[in-house]
């Protein structure tokens, strides 16, 4: 069979141009979105070629072209397939292309030279080939797209067929191969054939392809389409425009009218009296006919059960199988309206109230994004109407950064629902560029689906409540700082009495947590022997919101027992309601210890002095009476309150001793001594009206701490009264001396009577007693028969005195005969008178009273005003007496002389105080003055200035002496250690010598330089004696 290639040529054309516009408007009307520039552009240059080989083969210049247009065909083909189906190629798009340029100029200097050859066909035949292999291998690769099998059965033929043309091709180009085995023709038709079969399968493939693809977004577009209209939330139905029958409803509108499926669908719009006014619904068709649809169309409507809402309706006119049929949209905006209704009333009643308020209305369109400022807000902002765009984007270009996305939330909180309500406070750019704080509330306006289409509010500017409350918190972190600080432990408690807080001085104290303490966890710590009274009383004033105070022992976190005073106040808000307690405590642990050791003192003191049988008063720094012992309270029959030191005379009855005048306030004996006088012997006479009168002898002074710091006055009143009356009652024994005597040996003073030559010529039964002697061996006797020979001579030179015709009154100590006690006694002696008219002396009459126990009275109170009441030794006030005697005493001899003074210091007592407590810290100081004591001589003035500093003054004494003296006391106060039951304790000392010299004028300057010695000593590690050589300023160690 011999086949005619120009027919098969030009079959080939119409083929090919027939497929490349079938493709073309297939892919217009399907709106098939794949590119076919390139594939199109292929099939163009196939009919191109084919049509040049046809009509102008023998030229040169077409049978070029026509080459270069069937493989440019062929590489454009594959390039539109690989571009269509988005698949990589196989080895690289530019060694594809230079492929293709390289097989064309290889085919253009080939026709050129020797046209018609089969190397030229070769050539031509292996590009197409390759190209078309490529195409064959795509469509391999993507077969799955072709649904029908007969596409994978021609592809796989045509890829084998493929590779055995490219083979023939390469033998051919190899000249492998010549005429006689394949002859030009045959060439030319396999390529041919092999076109027409790629572009065919191509094709075919393709428009399935295109078929399938538009299948499957045609379904896809009715589910969507489906679904859209099932779950849209406005009621959806089509009726026909001819009759009004409801073809189709969703069901929004199914809920809308509350009817079955099955009651609407086939009926007409018309039965179901949907329209309330016929009329809109003629109107609404009459607008559908002229304009094709119509718009938000509010009109009246009625369910079957003839319930009226208002419908907002959309229509449209659509055509559907040749008829057409109306497609509305219905919403419910019945609720709107209301809402609306109300909010313009509430507006129009409201808007005089923010006109005249400081309070700043907007509103917030969600629809159109308008948001409305009213000139109040924009007043406050500083803004002119008109300055700032209606829109909700410059609201929030005003917003302060940091703000807008909490201020986005909360609008967005309250638009998904109305349980979250919009109250915000934020921060709103001025037009001067400063920020100022706004508080806004506001509440959304939601249609029939509670969708939010609307938002007013109101706006207050709050800037400076903010400023307030910033202030208030700054104050709040001061108070807490202060409270923390410090050791005062505080808590609060609320208005049932229950407490919440605790600051951390009371945690570190109890050591425990606030969780433990709060509620009446804080009572866990008190003693229970405390804890009733406590809560008592706790629990009597918050009942009544009274103040209270209350003592008692709370457990440190150490496990001991404090005494705590704790006081508690109600607290109310700045409206006056109670709202709970506030407490704040105090340790006066060590105050309670000292209160208490003080108060044991004090009635020790009071107990030996109401003991006493002379009076006792004394009165404090300022002169107040402070003091009447149980003596001096018996004188009075009325104590006053206090009063002035004027008043005192007349107040409390104080005369002069002759008991006619009122004693001045300047010579009474307690006012005189709290005008640091020594008072000794002062006679008054007390002569309270409900008492007999009374004289008493008055001695006393100033008293002073050891810091000689004034703190008072104190006399001691003996009661002479009797004494008086002893010598009245002698006086009248020398008229009535018998009747007398009787009497006068009930008297408890030793009363006897002497002549010119000492001897007794009379004696009373105490007199007698005292000697253990009857009369009769007495009389005749004198005193070297009863006493010693110094007291005798005593005795006798006072007589001489009296036998001058002197009254005396002498303090004298004799030993008593009968238990040899060495005793004090007051003697008081009168001559006696030949008569009362006569100045001739012819005796004496002697009184003798036992006041041993007073003068032991007046020597404590004596050395209690100039001892240390602890060691023993002088206290600082002595000291600086003695000490200054004995400068002024070197000061008059004028002479070389040595004087050394020394300070001791006890190392690091304080240490020992804290750790062991004062009665240890009192057995160091008592164990170092023992040992000094011990080690220094009776003429060195050893005293205790304060604490555990001590002064020592040498007389007589250079600074290498004192060095050696304080240097053996120093070693033996290291070796006595101080024992305590579980522990010693070490006693260093450090000492500070200074010398004196001429230029040293006073006692403070000479205390300067041991001071500063003594400093030297502490700061060159203490234990150790630095002597100040004050000749040369020198320190020495």
């Amino acid at each position: 069979m011999k086949i005619d290639f120009q027919t098969l040529a030009i079959t080939l054309i119409i083929l090919n141009s027939l497929q490349t516009t079938a493709l073309t408007i297939q892919a217009r009307l399907m709106q098939f979105t794949p590119k076919l520039d390139r594939w199109g552009a292929g099939n163009v240059c196939f009919i191109l070629g084919l049509a040049l080989h046809v009509f102008t083969s023998n030229n040169t210049v077409s049978r070029v072209s026509a080459d270069a247009a069937l493989i440019l065909g062929s590489a454009l083909i594959y390039l539109g397939t690989q571009n269509i189906l988005g698949l990589p190629h196989p080895w690289g798009r530019r060694s594809f292309q230079l492929t293709i340029l390289s097989s064309w100029a290889a085919l253009g200097v080939i026709e050129a030279n020797a046209p018609a050859s089969s190397l030229s066909q070769a050539i031509l035949t292996g590009t197409i080939a390759l190209c078309s292999g490529l195409t064959a291998r795509l469509l391999y690769f993507y077969r799955q797209q072709f649904l029908l099998i007969p596409a994978l059965f021609l592809g796989s033929i045509f890829l084998i067929a493929t590779f055995a043309y490219s083979g023939m091709a390469m033998l051919a180009i190899l000249d492998l191969v010549n005429d006689r085995w394949i002859q030009l023709s045959f060439l030319q038709l396999a390529t041919d054939f092999q076109l027409l079969i790629t572009s065919t399968l191509w094709t075919f493939g393709l428009i399935l392809t295109e078929n399938q693809q538009a299948i499957a977004v045609s379904k896809e577009e009715q589910a969507t389409t489906e679904q859209i209209f099932d779950v849209s939330p406005d009621a959806i139905l089509i009726t026909q425009l001819s009759d009004g029958l409801i073809v189709r409803v969703n069901q929004s509108f199914l809920e809308l009218i509350d009817q079955p499926k099955e009651n609407v669908i086939g009926r007409s719009i018309l039965d179901l009296n949907f329209w309330k006014n016929q009329h809109d619904r003629s109107r609404m068709i009459d607008c559908l006919l002229s304009q094709g649809s119509r718009e938000d169309l509010e009109v009246g409507l009625q369910r079957p059960d003839q319930s009226n809402f208002i419908g907002q309706v959309t229509a449209k006119l659509i055509k559907i199988n040749s008829k057409f049929h109306i497609i509305s949209t219905i919403h419910d905006v019945t609720q709107r309206r209301k809402s609306e209704d109300l909010l313009r009333q509430s507006v129009e009643r409201l808007e005089p109230a923010f006109q005249g308020s400081l309070a700043a209305i907007w509103d917030w369109d969600l629809v159109t994004s308008d948001l409305y400022f009213s000139s109040r807000s924009l007043e406050i902002l500083g803004y002119q109407e008109g300055d700032i765009p209606p829109k909700i984007s410059s609201f929030f270009s005003l917003l302060h950064p940091d703000d807008r996305i909490f201020v986005q939330s909360a609008l967005d909180a309250h638009s998904s629902s109305a349980k979250y309500p919009y109250d915000v406070e934020y921060r709103i750019q001025q037009k001067s560029g400063e920020y100022r704080w706004f508080q806004s509330t506001g509440i959304a306006v939601r249609d029939e689906q509670n969708k939010p289409y609307r938002m007013v509010g109101s706006t207050i500017d709050i800037t400076r409540r903010k400023q307030a409350e910033e202030a208030l918190r700054e104050s709040e972190q001061n108070y807490r700082t202060v409270v923390n600080s410090g050791h005062v432990l505080i808590w609060l408690a609320d208005k049932n009495g229950d407490h919440y807080y605790f600051n951390s001085v009371w945690l570190n104290f109890t050591g425990r947590s606030l969780e433990q303490e709060l509620d009446s966890g804080s009572i866990e710590g008190v003693l229970s022997a405390d804890l009733q009274s406590y809560l008592s009383n706790y629990r009597t004033a918050f009942s009544q919101h009274n103040s209270y105070k209350a003592e008692y022992r709370l457990r440190r976190h150490d496990g001991e027992y404090r005494w705590i005073l704790e006081e508690g106040s109600p607290r109310y808000d700045t409206h006056g309601n109670f709202i709970g307690y506030i407490g704040h405590c105090l340790d006066i642990h060590d105050r309670k210890i000292a209160e208490t050791a003080l108060y044991r003192e004090q009635e020790f003191t009071r107990i030996l002095l109401d003991s006493l049988s002379d009076g006792v008063v004394a009165c404090d720094a300022e002169g107040n009476l402070v003091l009447f012992n149980q003596v001096a309270r018996s004188w009075h029959s009325y104590l006053p309150p206090r009063s002035s030191a004027s008043e005192w005379s007349a107040l409390y009855n104080i005369y002069q001793p002759n008991g006619s005048d009122l004693m001045p306030t300047d010579a009474l004996p307690l006012f005189r001594a709290f005008r640091h006088e020594i008072v000794q012997d002062v006679e008054m006479m007390i002569k309270d009206p409900s008492k007999s009168e009374r004289w008493v002898v008055c001695s006393g002074g100033p008293f002073f701490d050891d810091q000689n710091q004034f703190l008072g006055a104190v006399i001691a009143m003996r009661d002479v009264t009797a004494e008086r009356k002893t010598k009245q009652q002698l006086q009248e024994a020398l008229v009535e001396a018998q009747r007398l005597r009787a009497a006068l040996d009930q008297v408890s003073s030793h009363i006897y009577m002497k002549d010119l030559q000492f001897r007794y010529i009379y004696a009373n039964r105490s007199a007698l007693d005292f000697v253990d002697r009857s009369l009769e061996e007495i009389l005749g006797k004198d005193d070297f028969f009863f006493f010693s020979e110094e007291a005798a001579k005593l005795l006798q030179a006072i007589d001489s005195r009296v036998f001058q015709g002197e009254q005396t009154t002498e303090e004298i100590h004799l030993v008593n005969p009968k238990d040899g006690q060495l005793r004090v006694y007051l003697e008081i002696k009168t001559p006696i008178y030949e008569s009362a008219q006569s100045s001739n002396i012819i005796g004496l009459l002697g009184i003798s009273t036992d006041i041993t126990e007073q003068k032991k009275l007046e020597q404590k109170l004596q050395q209690q005003a100039t001892t240390d009441a602890l060691t023993g030794i002088l206290n600082r006030r002595q000291f600086i007496t003695l000490a200054q005697a004995e400068l002024n005493r070197i000061y008059r001899i004028q002479r070389d002389t040595s004087l050394s003074l020394v300070i001791i210091d006890i190392d690091h007592f304080k240490t020992i105080n804290d750790s062991y407590g004062h009665t240890v810290g009192d057995q160091v100081l008592i164990l170092w003055t023992n040992i000094c004591q011990q080690n220094i001589r009776e003429v060195d003035i050893f005293a205790r200035l304060g604490g555990d500093e001590f002064v020592l003054m040498l007389p007589e004494t250079n600074g290498k002496q004192a060095y050696q003296v304080m240097d053996r006391i120093r070693q033996l106060v290291i070796q006595q250690s101080l024992h305590l039951p579980q522990q010693a304790i070490a006693i260093t000392i450090s000492v500070g010598i200074a010398v004196w010299t001429p230029e040293i004028l006073t006692l403070d300057q000479f205390l300067e330089r041991a001071d500063r010695a003594l400093y030297q000593a502490k700061q060159q590690g203490r234990d150790r004696i630095i002597l100040l050589d004050t000749s040369s300023e020198e320190i020495i160690e």
